[in-house]
């Protein structure tokens, strides 16, 4: 469904799948599939405004015998109820998709979801009891998947950690080719945002790269431009830098402290 689509009828669309999931009937079709037997969730994707990339739902659960607190992150969505019968608000659980192999989607952009769903097999849906409030009219199309049936179960965190700290680290690049950062152990970062600032005075342009669990090659970057991405997993950061081209980079890193 394109993003020319009107508000309403994501609304109304949404509004069809709860009511699907309570229904007991063999009929199925796209996003008017009702589950059947024990399938009990029509799982979705949301299209956001503007970017036309899917929507991630951010949530916080508990885990090791709820001494800590994770946060968890998807594209992947069940409806619960609508909001004091209004058209548009809507009360969403966070389901987490898990491999045959048991891992986990990465849920950080739009590239990661879909290489991800394009090379693995999703084994099953957990719903995990996490639940947010969005407003249906902020979104301009949706992905129904087919019915599954879905069963209470904690999120797999992304890997036991005591504790995440967060690090941040800022410098200057120059001319050359330069990892200006790399990881001192495999895994041992869950998840980081880097960001690069090509100084106005650049006689030219500048391309970066993240290897990380997706590796993300940066858009090329202007002089006086800045620009963000965000990564699963991250091993190191490398600055492509011209000749005559120069500026800042500044990375914010979520360390796990292991068991």
């Amino acid at each position: 469904m394109g993003c020319s689509h009107s508000k309403q009828c994501i609304c109304n669309l949404v509004r069809q799948i709860e009511e699907a999931q309570f229904e007991k009937t063999s009929h199925h079709d796209n996003c008017d599939e009702k589950p059947t037997n024990n399938l009990n969730t029509i799982p979705f994707m949301l299209i956001s405004n503007g970017t036309c990339d899917f929507f991630i739902g951010k949530g916080i659960f508990s885990h090791n015998e709820g001494k800590f607190l994770e946060s968890f992150k998807t594209p992947f969505f069940r409806v619960d109820k609508f909001i004091d019968d209004q058209d548009c608000c809507v009360q969403l659980e966070l389901l987490q998709a898990q491999t045959e192999e048991g891992t986990t989607s990465p849920a950080i952009k739009d590239d990661d979801i879909c290489s991800f769903l394009s090379s693995h097999s999703i084994g099953k849906f957990i719903r995990t009891g996490i639940c947010i409030t969005v407003d249906l009219s902020c979104y301009c199309g949706i992905e129904c998947l087919t019915p599954v049936f879905a069963k209470y179960e904690n999120p797999v965190p992304s890997r036991s950690c005591k504790e995440t700290i967060k690090e941040e680290l800022c410098g200057l690049f120059g001319t050359g080719n330069v990892t200006v950062w790399k990881a001192a152990l495999p895994g041992a970062y869950l998840e980081a945002t880097f960001e690069i600032f090509n100084d106005g005075s650049s006689l030219g342009n500048v391309d970066a790269v993240i290897k990380a669990q997706q590796d993300v090659i940066f858009p090329t970057l202007s002089p006086d431009t800045t620009v963000s991405r965000e990564a699963i997993m991250p091993s190191s950061f490398t600055i492509l830098a011209p000749p005559g081209t120069s500026g800042r980079y500044c990375i914010t890193l979520l360390r796990c402290v292991p068991f």
